[in-house]
């Protein structure tokens, strides 16, 4: 906040590394329109659709979120991205939450048994821990944890590390598999675990744990961003991927971190030539980043030749006011308590500017929000027809598809085809990483890693838990 290395104006640098310093948001909102009209007209002349993409991090507020969603609808060529992986199911709340305090029966304090995957309770959340020490304490309260192993401050049994060990539990091959069937389980699992590849699979596993255990009382996620639960409650984004990259025509990043492991993937696959080098890579790019140009922009700019780049001036988190959803599924309000600086702003700001500039320019339109189908009822058969067609269970569409569900329909038999199989799912023998390990600067915010005090703090914990000396 009060470093004097912090940009407080938007600047402009262009392909010859010249720098060119805007101190208006006029000038900064003309740019980027300026940008987007010249992009889209050029989408229109090769008939060839290049897309925007806004990669945002889970620490930006609902409000933001929303605003994103808005601009997606109303420009077709707009699109938002997550920067990391997550749960691909977040059909029902139980999926992405956790309910421990509930006063039902999924209570803490009605369990005997506790199951950790994948989780350190102490790093990632300190409130669990001290519940789980609170029920050790009270007696009849066992832990168990499949991971690595650490410290939690009161003792615990561990399973094993790998994702094999999760498997034996799920088919009843393990030894640990009578205390589940005999006690009264909870299970926690960190949301990092579905960033793994295998992600499908270790929730397959998870949801068949939880079938088969009858006495099993809740099934816990617990998220590691302040916001991450709020992202996957309002619509199911996906991650931003290679594919997306070499099929854009600029990238917008909204606070995103630079340790972000699937963006640093990206860079690296890049790096290493595994993407064909051609015209078809990102030309501008925008980056809204707490004031700093991040070494993943640099690594952008470097590998993917991006020639405009503009950084916009935004607050940091203790500089803004708005409403998250936690990891229990409570709105929580932020309001700032530290005076914004000079020309910075905060993000839902930035956004709701740049989406009342972009509605004076009359070229861009959206031709695809209306994804409805339309039908024309004169027939009321054909109509029947029609809305019983989008009922039937069919796995793949060709023609004589088509006819088989016509004469199911026809012949009002709605009945789901017995055609379908089930998928198979693909483990790896890989362990379950505990994400972080340093309580001060290693996790996902992206101010701890920039603060003197956090730093000296980190410093002295690893002076304490390792026999070598940092060098001075």
């Amino acid at each position: 906040m009060f470093s004097p290395e912090r940009v407080l104006s938007g600047f402009v640098e262009s392909g010859n590394n010249k720098t060119v310093t805007l101190n208006s948001w006029k000038l900064l909102l003309n740019e980027i329109i300026l940008t987007l009209y010249f992009q889209d007209h050029l989408n229109r002349h090769f008939v060839k659709t290049k897309n925007l993409y806004i990669v945002f991090d889970n620490n930006v507020s609902l409000e933001v979120v929303n605003l994103l969603m808005l601009f997606t609808k109303k420009y077709s060529f707009v699109k938002i991205k997550t920067a990391e992986t997550g749960l691909y199911n977040n059909d029902l709340e139980n999926s992405f939450l956790t309910k421990y305090e509930s006063q039902d029966s999924g209570n803490l304090s009605n369990s005997n048994l506790c199951l950790l995957i994948g989780l350190n309770s102490r790093n990632e959340s300190s409130h669990l821990n001290v519940q789980l020490r609170r029920r050790y304490s009270a007696g009849d309260f066992k832990v168990v944890s499949l991971g690595s192993s650490m410290d939690l401050t009161f003792p615990t049994s561990y399973l094993g590390l790998n994702v094999k060990n999760l498997q034996s539990l799920a088919e009843g091959n393990n030894f640990f598999c009578q205390e589940l069937s005999n006690l009264k389980p909870i299970i926690f699992v960190s949301s990092n675990v579905f960033q793994r590849k295998d992600s499908k699979s270790v929730y397959q596993l998870i949801s068949s744990l939880k079938k088969n255990s009858k006495q099993l009382i809740s099934v816990n996620v617990l998220n590691s961003s302040i916001n991450e639960a709020g992202v996957k409650y309002l619509s199911k984004f996906k991650p931003f991927t290679e594919k997306d990259l070499t099929s854009s025509n600029g990238l917008y990043f909204l606070n995103t971190a630079t340790q972000t492991l699937n963006l640093k993937k990206i860079v690296n696959i890049k790096l290493l030539n595994y993407l064909e080098s051609n015209d078809s890579s990102p030309k501008f790019c925008f980056e809204q980043n707490n004031g700093i140009v991040s070494s993943l922009t640099k690594d952008l700019k470097s590998s993917y030749g991006i020639y405009n780049y503009l950084n916009l001036p935004n607050n940091v988190f203790f500089e803004t006011s708005g409403t998250y959803l936690n990891t229990n599924g409570i709105f929580k309000k932020v309001v700032k308590f530290i005076s914004t600086n000079t020309q910075t702003k905060e993000d839902w700001q930035i956004i709701r500017k740049i989406f009342s500039y972009s509605k004076k320019i009359n070229f861009l339109n959206n031709y695809k929000n209306n994804k409805m189908v339309g039908f024309n009822n004169n027939n009321f058969n054909k109509f029947r027809n029609f809305v019983g067609f989008l009922n039937i269970a069919c796995s793949n569409i060709n023609a004589k598809a088509h006819t088989q569900n016509l004469k199911s329909v026809t012949n009002c038999d709605l009945k789901p085809l017995n055609i379908l199989k089930s998928k198979k799912f693909k483990f790896f023998s890989t362990k379950f990483k505990i994400w972080i390990n340093d309580f001060y600067i290693g996790g996902k915010d992206l101010y701890s890693k920039q603060s003197s005090t956090m730093i000296k703090c980190s410093k002295t914990f690893r002076n304490e838990m390792f026999v070598f000396k940092h060098l001075t």
